[in-house]
């Protein structure tokens, strides 16, 4: 939100309650202690207003960027942990300290104790306020500067989530409210920029602490990051961010709290572990120690002071163990455990370059989704063999106007090249009512979700279509690119489409501009016509991707954004498995392909499922692709059939969970 704000000519507020805040400031934004389901006011005025409020709505419909419902980054029993109580001693060396499971791992090896460079300024007088205020705003750039080159460095190590940690960092640096704030107390009190820095910040800490979400309370480390990175600048002491690592031997570090950018710098080659006093399991640094694969265990109250530097320790970071103290048979055990757990992780990242063959030879592909080419490269290390989805809207948002035809260009030629021949699959805008942008001619509508949206907005608009078109078609040439149309309820549709797809190429081939001579075609299965018409679309079209959220909602005619019947929104309700099952029927009758790109395929407990109603390909977030993988090399296929068939018969989601989960225990 606060990235969009800063995009427009705008004066904006937002209210909750009797309390008024300027949104385009992180720290009074996050501060205001807005929950899911609180009533807010957001306003703007301004030259660019109407645009922007356009542009919030359309960001609000798409859940900020989040996935709706999505899980947790951590395991079901770390969500549900509590904080062990503080050790007073070690009873006994085997015995191991309970502790929060931060990042799933086993460790063994010297300790290594992380001195925390907390500066601490003081009081002190100035008496040149401009060179002061001067020196404060090179240190933000230089500290600016650093965090964006981290970020940067993260993304292409784990993906743009998890480098969107240090982006929310960075956002603290830029936040206007706050650096007026340091500016006027160097000004009006005469007082060094350090000190005004540490003043605001500490302000800006007790307003996170003092929140009653946990969530917001722990947001406090971040700012304290930032704020002691920009002092270490102003004191002339550079951080350690050009890829520095504060081990030169592999160690299990031990420290009183890391944060987010600490641990991003982090060399897992040489970090085995990582044991802290507080930080919480889902705190930043966890979630990035978690994306970086090295293990970590958190809540430990006081174990700086119980652990010699160099010591012998371990930790497994699944269970939440620690051990501070190791005889001879212990060590060998935990050792053991830990080889096991190595040679697992050793195999898994070997297999996930592999395909997804069943025991009985049957193969199902794997791909990714992805809303830009920087994704790319984190989905084909976690096993991806392609792009199942890119969502196309995301070049749309957060603009004033349409990107052109040559911005679409570059975008698609960026993630075909990255695929180096893998298959991309692009989807063409997906937006309407319920995703509104703010330059596109697009009334409010009543029922937005069921209006002028997908593919029946592009079709009203074949100029604006026919750019997204021509820029597929460049980015094709040389590549595999696949194009699929959303929303398609008749094969009308469907030809109308196609007809302006072929135009397209017909007249950047005669202006002798290279494109594919075949482009395969598909649509999405996601509305109730479209299942029903299966077997008449499966004739006018290459393959069929079903997006199991939309045609959820739409069979089980509930709203995906009401609490009141989430129950209904679940795609293992006996009508959505049937109208799985019907589409992959007509997919293969008509001798096309057929996949998932819907949530559903990221679960691992459902993939039996889905291979056995027949299903070709599952496209999912990288992070899923390992876990989706090893489940279909488990299983037989012929039993996965025989597992739709009895899932077919029964009567509600709950039945179904519980006939999936009796299959994943009797598997291999």
């Amino acid at each position: 939100l606060v990235e969009l704000i800063h995009r427009f000519d705008a004066v904006t507020t937002l209210t909750k309650g009797a309390r008024t805040i300027d949104p385009a400031s992180i720290t009074q934004l996050l501060t205001l202690g807005v929950r899911q389901g609180d009533t807010i006011t957001f306003t703007a005025t301004g030259a660019e207003s109407t645009q922007l409020l356009a542009a919030v709505q359309q960001l609000a419909a798409a859940n900020f960027g989040d996935a709706p419902n999505a899980p947790l980054p951590v395991a079901e029993a770390v969500a549900h942990a509590t904080v062990p109580a503080t050790p007073a001693k070690v009873s006994a060396p085997t015995e191991p300290l309970a502790a929060l499971p931060a990042s799933p791992g086993i460790a063994v090896g010297p300790a290594h104790l992380l001195a925390k460079r907390t500066p601490m300024p003081q009081e002190q007088r100035i008496s040149d306020v401009l060179a002061e205020q001067a020196r404060l705003a090179a240190a933000l750039q230089r500290t600016e500067d650093e965090l964006s080159d981290l970020e940067s460095r993260l993304q292409r190590r784990v993906g743009s989530d998890e480098a969107g940690i240090l982006t929310a960092q960075r956002l603290v640096l830029t936040d206007n409210a706050l650096r007026m704030r340091v500016l006027d107390q160097i000004a009006t009190q005469q007082v060094s920029a350090a000190w005004a820095w540490q003043c605001a910040i500490n302000a800006v800490v007790a307003d996170y602490e003092a929140l009653d979400d946990a969530y917001l309370r722990r947001r406090a480390a971040d700012v304290r990051d930032v704020g002691n990175r920009l002092l270490l600048h102003l004191e002339q002491q550079s951080a350690p961010v050009k890829g520095q690592s504060p081990l030169k031997i592999p160690a299990i570090l031990v420290a009183t709290e890391l944060s987010p950018s600490e641990t991003a710098m982090l060399d897992p080659a040489l970090v085995l572990g990582i044991v802290t006093e507080s930080g919480g399991v889902t705190g930043h640094a966890a979630i990035i120690a978690r994306s970086l694969g090295i293990p970590a265990v958190t809540g430990v109250a006081g174990v700086t002071a119980l652990v010699e530097a160099g010591e012998q320790i371990a930790l497994d970071g699944t269970k939440g163990e620690l051990w501070l103290t190791l005889d001879d048979a212990t060590y060998a055990t935990v050792d053991e455990r830990r080889q096991r757990w190595l040679a697992e992780r050793a195999a898994a990242q070997i297999l996930a370059q592999e395909p997804a063959v069943t025991q009985d030879g049957v193969r199902i592909e794997i791909a990714a989704n992805i809303g830009g080419a920087a994704e790319v490269a984190p989905a084909l290390a976690a096993g991806a063999e392609g792009v199942g989805l890119f969502r196309t809207e995301f070049l749309f948002m957060g603009r004033v106007d349409a990107p052109d035809e040559e911005t679409q260009f570059q975008a698609y030629r960026a993630a075909a090249e990255a695929l180096d021949k893998r298959p991309l699959l692009i989807r063409t805008l997906d937006v309407g009512g319920d995703k509104p942008l703010p330059y596109l001619a697009i009334p409010p509508e009543e029922n937005p979700f069921l209006g002028w949206r997908g593919i029946r907005y592009c079709l009203d608009n074949p100029a604006f279509f026919r750019t997204q078109l021509r820029a597929i078609l460049r980015a094709s040439a040389g590549h595999r690119v696949q194009v699929m149309f959303p929303m398609v309820s008749t094969v009308a549709e469907v030809q109308r489409a196609r007809a302006l797809l072929m135009a397209e190429q017909r007249d950047l081939t005669a202006a002798g501009i290279a494109c594919a001579d075949q482009l395969a075609i598909g649509i999405m299965i996601e509305t109730p016509a479209a299942v029903l018409n299966a077997r008449q679309l499966a004739g006018a079209v290459d393959f069929f991707s079903i997006g199991t959220n939309d045609l959820t909602q739409y069979l089980m005619a509930a709203d995906r954004g009401n609490s009141r019947v989430a129950d209904l929104i679940d795609p293992l309700q006996p009508p959505v498995i049937a109208a799985i099952a019907r589409v992959a029927e007509a997919a293969h009758v008509a001798g096309i392909w057929i996949g998932v790109c819907g949530e559903l395929a990221a679960e691992p407990l459902v993939t039996p499922l889905l291979v056995g109603l027949g299903i070709d390909e599952l496209s999912m977030s990288a992070p899923a692709i390992g876990a989706v993988k090893a489940v279909i090399r488990r299983i037989e296929h012929a039993a996965a059939v025989d597992l739709a068939h009895y899932i077919q018969t029964l009567p509600d989601a709950k039945a179904v969970r519980v006939a999936l989960q009796r299959f994943a225990e009797r598997a291999p």
